[in-house]
């Protein structure tokens, strides 16, 4: 016998809401359509399946032969769906993604762990960027998605804040000596005021970082412009400024998840300035209208689900 599964279909959802009309609205089809597809498997089984009592449509003895049957050939072909998908979702495997320097440095390779977890055999490449860089790359397709350290408004990418950063304001013991004129306390917090300052060199990130716009922005609300700034450096990345700032070469605004280490050991001092808060939002970003390889949504759900 060819049978036609999806006739089988057909009078599977007719015996199970006991109406044509009901199993043609259930499988989004015309009752005219569902009528031919029971009346193709009568004609294929050559005997009659279904009949009508006073509670609706009912099955045949024969019908009744070919439930269980029924059941298992459904049963059968969705099970062989879901194993086609598995497998040309598993095969090939590989993400590429993109973040900013602070959250590609201390939060992704940890959620990655866990992706390949899942995905033993994921091939990833992670760029590490700006974060202006990481959003033209999703823009150019080059990535699925990017991780960055604010907040994104662009109707071509769906957003979504996944946690926040603390932005920390810090110089070497040696830079904090020559501002108090004296050697600071070991472990000690600094607090200054605003208009301390202009008095400080600083290491900067370059212009398309979200670390640097955000401290700007930051800054300008407690009445410091850019340009009262003193910038002897700008560098490409938050591991690069902390060397020169360890080096001595000024102060820096940077991620406190770089900081734990720096700190205990009295390598860096960190500086509070009156009236200054600096948090940002982690923002992950991905194309709107596409859809995402089961990777891409593994890592998402690892995301959002750790911050």
């Amino acid at each position: 016998m060819d049978i036609d599964l999806r006739s089988v279909e057909a009078f599977v959802e007719v015996v199970r809401l006991g109406s044509f009309t009901a199993a043609a609205r259930e499988l989004l089809l015309t009752q005219p359509t569902i009528s031919a597809r029971v009346a193709n498997l009568e004609q294929t089984i050559g005997a009659r399946l279904l009949e009508r009592d006073r509670g609706g449509v009912v099955p045949t003895s024969a019908g009744n032969a070919l439930l269980p049957h029924a059941h298992s050939l459904l049963r059968t072909r969705a099970t062989a769906e879901q194993a086609m998908v598995d497998h040309l979702e598993n095969t090939s495997l590989s993400l590429a993604i993109g973040a900013s320097s602070v959250p590609g440095t201390y939060l992704l390779p940890k959620h990655l762990v866990a992706v390949r977890q899942r995905f033993p055999d994921l091939r990833t490449q992670l760029t590490v960027s700006d974060s202006d860089s990481t959003l033209e790359l999703l823009r150019r397709r080059e990535i699925e998605l990017g991780l960055v350290g604010r907040r994104v408004r662009d109707r071509d990418f769906r957003a979504s804040n996944v946690g926040s950063d603390e932005i920390a304001l810090v110089c070497s013991p040696t830079v904090a000596g020559r501002l108090l004129g004296k050697k600071p306390p070991r472990g000690r917090r600094l607090r200054l005021d605003a208009a301390s300052m202009t008095s400080l060199p600083f290491v900067l990130r370059e212009g398309g970082s979200a670390t640097r716009s955000i401290a700007i922005e930051e800054l300008r609300r407690i009445g410091i412009g850019a340009d009262d700034l003193d910038i002897v450096l700008e560098l490409g990345s938050s591991e690069g400024i902390i060397q020169a700032v360890l080096a001595g070469l000024g102060a820096t605004f940077v991620t406190s998840l770089a900081l734990p280490d720096h700190l205990a050991a009295n390598r860096l001092v960190r500086i509070d300035i009156d009236g200054l808060e600096l948090v940002r939002p982690l923002t992950l970003v991905h194309r709107r209208g596409g859809s995402l390889s089961a990777p891409a949504r593994e890592l998402v759900r690892v995301i959002t689900s750790r911050g």
